[in-house]
């Protein structure tokens, strides 16, 4: 075992409420001998909390051989103002003193007195993540109030970024969230990503709203867990992008029927995986914003979705008075998976769709039928077009048939809108 341990690259300096020191900080280990061994704090245990200003002591321990180290821990800056109870979230600076600070006090409770922007346009025109300014984003640190609440009182936040190996979401966990909307966000995790929390300690959401990116293993468009918990007039219009042969839920994972109360999400932007959620709960566009709302749905609590012209208008919570999300059709898609015949051979639609592409990530699909084609004939071997018309748009497309053996081909087409 090592004599002693040099921890002099530790740093001197931490803010407040810092829960972890760097895991690759070199500590040295000396030995009687004379000889040195460099390690990482990795390699060690380590015990040191930063929960108050002052002097904090930093204890590492690495083959039973200890040391410690004085670390000086200075005000973390953004305190909110404290009323009634509940920490005043004016600001992206008072958001993220209560983020961190939350995992101190599992029970604090907190509310926005305004709409927040963190980063500025953190999704694209189409919705994906800007990856050329990634990298100068604010990272997003998830609340972590296992008994709190958290009251949006019809705020919205903007700008969230979050990208790391761990499950990422607005919450880890919470028991109360109401009136709360997330729009601009992206949200990646190697495992499980989810809008507003992985699970809820037997509480409530209501009156709550995502439009992001979400992206990871599995992923849901509001919570992971909503056993014990009731989901009232919320939504979720978000990308989900998930990992091959993993899970995806337009609302939630875990859960009982009874528990989503008047909710909504897409079903227009799901991409991959199995789906885990009721169709009742989930809904095209079209659907939604055909001027009705569902059956049990309050137009004292809700806005139906409309369609004006070529914008199209999702349902929304009237307490989020100036928010409601509209979009405009962008490019039209045709995708056919099957370009190639057999002489005399039948068309071959499997798979095929039409799509209108919408700012926000958001492809609004349909099948393909035979009667939306013309023009197409297998009667002799040779290169040839046809024709797509849905809904007014046409698109021609070209097949090849032959008297050998075929190879299929998949394509996809744009066409300008």
């Amino acid at each position: 075992m090592p004599e002693s341990l040099d921890l002099a690259n530790l740093p001197t300096t931490v803010e407040q409420f810092t829960r972890d020191l760097p895991n690759d900080t070199k500590v040295i280990a000396k030995y009687s001998d004379g000889k040195t061994e460099e390690i990482t704090l990795k390699d060690c245990s380590v015990s040191f909390e930063a929960s108050s200003v002052g002097d904090a002591v930093a204890k590492v321990v690495y083959n039973n051989t200890e040391a410690t180290k004085t670390i000086k821990v200075t005000e973390c800056p953004g305190k909110p103002v404290l009323k009634n109870d509940y920490y005043q979230i004016a600001n992206a600076d008072n958001l993220y003193w209560v983020a961190k600070y939350s995992y101190f006090d599992f029970w604090l409770k907190a509310e926005l007195t305004a709409d927040i922007v963190v980063n500025e346009n953190v999704l694209t025109a189409d919705g994906k993540l800007d990856e050329k300014r990634a990298g100068s984003f604010k990272p997003w640190i998830p609340i972590n109030m296992n008994a709190g609440e958290f009251k949006g009182n019809g705020h919205v936040i903007k700008g969230l970024y979050c990208k790391r190996d761990a499950m990422t979401s607005f919450f880890n966990t919470v028991n109360k969230v109401s009136g709360l909307g997330l729009e601009d966000f992206y949200f990646e995790a190697n495992n499980n990503s989810y809008a507003f929390s992985f699970a809820f300690s037997v509480g409530e959401m209501t009156n709550c709203y995502a439009i992001g990116y979400l992206k990871g293993e599995h992923v849901y468009g509001l919570t992971y867990n909503a056993f014990g918990t009731n989901l009232k007039d919320c939504y979720a219009y978000c990308t989900l992008d998930v990992a091959p042969g993993y899970g995806v839920g337009a609302i939630a994972n875990i859960y009982t029927n009874d528990q989503f109360i008047n909710c909504l999400a897409n079903s227009d932007k799901i991409l991959g995986g199995a789906i885990y959620q009721p169709s009742e709960f989930i809904m095209p566009m079209e659907k939604l914003c055909d001027g009705t709302l569902p059956e049990g749905f309050s137009d004292e609590v809700w806005t139906p979705g409309s369609k004006s012209g070529n914008t199209y208008t999702f349902p929304h919570l009237k307490v989020f008075s100036g928010n409601a999300y509209s979009v405009t059709p962008g490019d039209y898609v045709v995708t056919l998976p099957y370009l190639d015949y057999f002489v005399d051979e039948s068309i071959n639609l499997t798979g095929a769709k039409y799509g209108k592409k919408f700012p926000g990530g958001i492809l609004a699909e349909e099948d393909i039928t035979e009667a939306d084609v013309t023009g197409f004939s297998t009667a002799k071997a040779g290169t040839f077009s046809a024709t797509i018309t849905h809904k007014g748009v046409s698109t021609e497309f070209t097949y090849t048939v032959s008297e050998a053996e075929k190879i299929y081909s998949f394509a996809t087409r744009v066409v300008q809108n």
